[in-house]
């Protein structure tokens, strides 16, 4: 249920960027949605790995943490979800260079 719940809450969300993004630029909100995709996705797409891959490393991340939830013992499961943030600073530093400390 909890899983059906952060789906929804990501999709609302996505829509209402790509409806404010309509509003800002006074456009409808299939030519935004064509912008986005053409422009900011296919134009820029080493910025768009810059953020998509720590993403995807990230969601990878807090799925593999739910399956240590069910099958690690509370303090081990403590461990693995403290690296969290360390690892996402690898990612971001291994492709930009730069540091977020």
């Amino acid at each position: 249920m909890e899983q059906h719940q952060l789906t929804g809450a990501l999709c609302t969300q996505l829509v209402g960027s790509v409806a404010l993004l309509a509003h800002e630029r006074g456009e409808s909100l299939p030519k935004t949605l064509r912008y986005v995709v053409v422009e900011e996705f296919q134009g820029n797409w080493i910025g768009t790995l810059k953020l998509g891959v720590p993403a995807f490393l990230y969601t990878l991340q807090n799925n593999l943490l739910f399956v240590a939830l069910s099958n690690l013992p509370a303090a081990m499961y403590q461990v693995q979800q403290r690296s969290t943030p360390a690892c996402l600073q690898l990612a971001l530093h291994a492709l930009d260079g730069t540091h977020y400390v």
